[in-house]
């Protein structure tokens, strides 16, 4: 399939795992160059792999996106690397570490931290 995505320049954050990751490896089916946003510290080995796998450029890049600031000063590198962004996958989530599903077993004292990622974390990626 050709999404004429060569050249592209995507953040895809919680990219170091899941379906961020599995997002990422279809973007760079499609030439797209990918910079992965990851709280792991594990975020730079992953894309140094997905980069081997699939022979295009992927970086990644340890940030916490609960905190505002830090996905500002995260954004600076990616436009100082990449010169632009062109396309925003948010795919960085939580459920649960006890956290499966259903969402009944999370507790009531869980959901702040959820939502906090969930909700607020997308807040600060998209402004």
């Amino acid at each position: 399939m050709d999404l004429k995505l060569t050249g592209a320049s995507v953040v895809i954050t919680g990219g170091a795992s899941g379906i961020g990751l599995a997002t990422a490896r279809t973007f760079a089916a499609e030439g797209a160059g990918i910079v992965l946003w990851d709280q792991s510290d594990k975020v730079s080995e992953t894309a140094r792999e997905l980069s081997e796998e699939t022979g295009q450029s992927v970086s990644g890049l340890q940030v916490d996106i609960t905190d505002f600031a830090a996905v500002q000063k995260t954004t600076d590198q990616t436009v100082a690397q990449t010169s632009k962004i062109t396309h925003l996958v948010h795919a960085a989530a939580i459920g649960s570490g006890k956290f499966g599903f259903p969402f009944t077993n999370l507790t009531p004292t869980d959901w702040p931290r959820v939502f906090e990622v969930n909700m607020q974390g997308m807040v600060h990626v998209a402004h």
